[in-house]
This record gives C-alpha cells, structure tokens and sequence, in this order.
C-alpha cells in the first residue's frame, strides 16, 4: 500500500490472481484518509501497478481489446456471472475449472462447462475482424473481475501475455491480474441441441419460485425435479421418502409433444435467478437429451442442462 499524488495504491495476490485499486485519498500526519463519497471519481491508474504487466507488453504480449461497443461494464459482468456458474470446481481436470473465451470478428464468446451443463454468452466487442485469439481464463479471477466491475463508461481492457500463461485486465481504477490455464477446451459445440420437440415458454419469476419451493423437497434426493408438460400444463415434482412429495404448476406456453424429464434443481436455479430476461425458454428434444434454456427475446446466451435418469 502506497500514497502518492492524493492518491492511495493497495495492491495484494494470491494464489495466482493479484489485484491493484486506485482510492482518492490524503494523508494526515500518520493517518491516511479516504473519500466516502465525492462528486470526483477514483483516480484513473496510469502506467501499471504489476511488474508482470510490463512484462507482458515488453514481451510480445497481445491486447485483447474486450471494450464492449456501447462501453458498458455491466455487460462484462453480466458474461462472466452467466458463464462462471457452470464452471466446474474439480481440480482433477484443470481446464474446466475456467472459463473459455474466444475473440474473432468483433465478437466475444464466453463458455464454460462441467460436464453436466454449459453455459455459453457472446458479446459484441470493439475488436477488428480477424483470426480468433483463445484462452481459458480461471473461474475465480473472472468472479473476482466480475465484483470489481460496475456499470460504468470505461469498458475493460485485457492484455495476454505472448506466451499465453497471464491475463491483464484494467479499468478506471482497478488492474487484475491471472494466471491462465492450460490445456485444450473440449469442443463445447457439439452437444447443442437441434431443433427442438418440446417447447415451454414461462415467466422467469415464476419458474424460479416454484421450482425453488418444490426443490425444498429434494434436498434428501440428490436434488432432483420431475418436469411434466403435458395438456398444455407444465407441473414441476420433487420426492423426498421422510417428508412426502411436493407437486406445484406453473403458467406456461407448451409446444409440441409431451414431455417429462427430471432435472437437478440447482443448475436450473442458477440460470434462473441470472437470465436476466422477464420470461425464459426452455426446448427439448427428448426425455433423455440435454435441455437448452435460454431467454426470450435474446440470441445472445444459452444454458445447456443434462437430464437426471429416475423413474417417472
């Protein structure tokens, strides 16, 4: 931690990721003062605080230009929280414990997986058309990043290193630095359903409150949650063998056949309560097929969410 200028430097690291801010502030004898509140921003960082950073530039190193065309780092945010829940958290396989992001074209497409859902998010971003850079950021960076960033005008800045081992992001006032991983990213394509069969259609509110409360029942049963669509009614279960069962119905569009399939309730929670959209999709190609979620009115993310096999 260092002053200068009115201006206060803390900087920290940690198992890999290191974090520098920039706060307004003046010294007072051996104190040092912040500003609560001011009608002035934070200090813009100039230069960088991390050695590495200069490294990464003095060394070939690439910047990403991940500067979203309206320059809003709520947008940023928004990628990263919608991709990191499906991140996995086993060590045992590296790689799927950060988060993919590719860059080609003026577009960013975010992805991340653990094997049994996957969470894809694409961003237009100010960036020339060109060949596509690829890396794998770790899940707990981005989380970090992702608290850091608010909405604001300045958008973020990304640097890698030339060898592909460091990422450098910068805003205003706040640089992050990680460790990148690596490893090759399985092709998460291929396991995005085609057309789809079955078709529900239901406000995002409501889906999130009833399968959360029939959920409470499924806690004893790997958290799993029987769907019914059938007769134009979609009707959510969940089994429990010392409290009973639970049976609610939701207010839904159905299209196509009827379906049932069972879900773990907590990775269709987790897309809920971050879809960010006032009513949401969800399409099926069969009881026993990977599920897309996604939401209405938008092309930009989609939520894949493999079935749980139990007798209906």
């Amino acid at each position: 931690m260092s002053l200068k200028d009115h201006t206060l430097f803390i900087t920290g690291a940690s198992r890999g990721i290191g974090l520098a801010i920039a706060l307004r502030a003046a010294r007072d004898g051996a104190n040092i003062a912040i500003a609560a509140k001011t009608d002035k921003p934070h200090p813009k960082l100039t230069g960088t605080i991390f050695t590495t950073a200069d490294e990464i530039t003095k060394a070939g190193g690439k910047a990403l230009p991940l500067m979203v065309d309206v320059r809003d780092e709520a947008q940023v945010k928004d990628a990263i929280e919608q991709t990191v829940i499906a991140a996995s958290s086993d060590e045992g396989r590296p790689v799927l414990t950060g988060v993919y992001v590719h860059l080609n074209g003026g577009k960013a497409t975010f992805a991340a997986t653990d094997g049994h859902r996957l969470a894809v998010k694409t961003l237009a971003v100010q960036a020339e058309p060109g060949e596509g850079e690829t890396i794998v950021i770790p899940a707990r960076a981005l989380s970090e990043l992702s608290r850091i960033l608010k909405t604001g005008d300045d958008g973020v800045e990304v640097t890698v290193g030339a060898q592909k081992n460091q990422v450098f992001f910068k805003t205003r006032d706040v640089e992050l630095m990680s460790r990148l991983i690596e490893g090759t990213y399985p092709n998460y394509q291929q396991v995005i359903p085609g057309q789809s069969t079955t078709t529900i259609t239901s406000k995002t509110q409501d889906l999130l409150f009833t399968t959360k409360m029939v959920s409470l029942f499924s806690k004893d049963a790997a958290n799993v949650v029987k769907f019914k669509a059938e007769g134009g009614k979609l009707t959510l279960t969940a089994n429990t063998s010392e409290v009973g069962q639970n049976v609610a119905g939701v207010e839904a569009k159905i299209e196509g056949q009827d379906l049932q399939v069972a879900f773990n309730s907590k990775y269709l929670l987790d897309v809920l309560a971050i879809i960010g959209s006032e009513e949401v999709q969800l399409g099926f190609t069969g009881p026993l097929n990977p599920g897309l979620i996604k939401p209405v009115g938008k092309d930009n993310y989609l939520y894949i969410i493999m079935p749980v096999r139990v007798a209906m």
